[in-house]
């Protein structure tokens, strides 16, 4: 009986823990599950970008992966340029998504 307490309740908090967590994610934007070790500074124009992700919050480091035609490119989340790109191309692909539902 003791063994069963030993694995029951540790196994209830771990189930507990990975609903929690699921429903506190913010749905509105895809999180990558990639972190970056290293950050470009390079200024893309919105026109290659195909898709920009926020790097998994279990990072060390938080950041945007970007991703063009042929590459991806991690970007830092403290700078101004990669906050103002994320932010464009998610209301580009918003708008795009509700003319789409029209």
């Amino acid at each position: 009986m003791m063994k069963m307490k030993r694995v029951f309740l540790p196994l209830c908090l771990l189930l507990l823990t990975a609903c929690c967590f699921d429903a506190s994610r913010n749905h509105d934007v895809e999180e990558s599950p990639y972190c970056c070790v290293e950050f470009s500074s390079v200024r893309l124009p919105l026109s290659r970008v195909k898709n920009i992700k926020k790097t998994a919050r279990s990072c060390p480091v938080q950041g945007f992966i970007v991703e063009t035609r042929t590459k991806r490119i991690c970007l830092s989340k403290s700078s101004p340029w990669s906050q103002q790109i994320f932010n464009r191309f998610h209301n580009l692909t918003n708008t795009a998504d509700e003319d789409a539902q029209r």
